[in-house]
């Protein structure tokens, strides 16, 4: 839910600021507009005392066109928040989030609506996403999205957002940063609802991306070598116990490969424009 700011008592505001982790974002002015963080179960909880909030800075046109170009819009970046609201869009930092004592917002608040579906789970994925998050070794990992932004495979999936779900990845051996090789595979979960030509369409193009990335880094001994074994069929660190199919439909992802699959960041896939 979204507070009215501009209503609340100066000694109110002061305790906000106050609340903040960061020593150095306790100078900072309460914007107009607050998020409320904590969820409604905990709000209503007697036994829970605090309450999560967020100053919400009303940008300009100027403010967010520049901060979306930096795509702040997407939860990627987990410092930094471009949400719409209405007709305006609102920039959170996760510096300015204060955890406040419920009884010093026991005064009426002038509640100015909600975030619709599509932001509330931007939202959650952008703080959530800030914990919950196991690294990719950096040398796969470099190669990896690199080559995935300059073949516009983001925008690609991006474009197919209601019927891509997520990226799965398998990575081995996943805990050597800077190894000479590594078996990957990635698998694009389809939803049920996708029509047979959209998963067609999917299916070839990761498989000539992929292609092309197990070709190029396999024939440069400067860089980490990315064998796809679902390319090749040659696994070498052993065949993999998890699905390695290109596209799956949800239905075929069990809790069993998620055990060895890790979701690649798809903040630029999953909410487009």
């Amino acid at each position: 839910m979204i507070v009215d700011a501009e209503q609340l008592h100066p000694e109110v505001l002061a305790e906000i600021k106050d609340s903040r982790a960061i020593a150095r974002y306790r100078t900072k002015q309460v914007s107009t507009k607050l998020i409320v963080l904590s969820q409604d179960c905990d709000i209503a909880n007697p036994n829970e005392s605090i309450v999560e909030l967020v100053p919400a800075k009303v940008l300009n046109e100027n403010q967010e066109r520049k901060g979306r170009e930096r795509k702040f819009d997407k939860p990627s970046n987990y410092g930094k928040l471009i949400v719409r609201f209405g007709g305006e869009y609102l920039e959170l930092d996760a510096g300015m989030i204060s955890a406040v004592e419920k009884a010093t917002l026991s005064a009426p608040l002038n509640f100015l609506g909600e975030l619709d579906d599509r932001e509330q789970r931007i939202l959650i994925d952008w703080r959530v996403g800030r914990y919950n998050r196991k690294p990719f070794p950096d040398a796969f990992n470099r190669l990896f999205k690199k080559f995935f932004e300059e073949q516009g495979l983001w925008d690609f999936l991006e474009q197919r957002c209601d019927e891509v779900s997520d990226v799965w990845v398998y990575v081995s051996p996943e805990g050597e940063e800077q190894a000479a090789q590594y078996d990957v595979s990635v698998t694009v979960e389809i939803d049920q609802k996708c029509p047979a030509h959209v998963h067609n369409e999917v299916h070839e193009k990761l498989y000539s991306a992929l292609k092309t990335l197990h070709e190029v880094t396999g024939q440069d001994p400067g860089i980490a070598t990315l064998n796809f074994g679902q390319i090749s069929g040659d696994w070498i660190f052993g065949l993999p116990r998890c699905t390695v199919e290109i596209t799956a439909m949800s239905e075929d992802i069990s809790l069993f490969d998620i055990q060895f699959l890790r979701t690649y960041n798809t903040a630029f896939a999953c909410y487009p424009d």
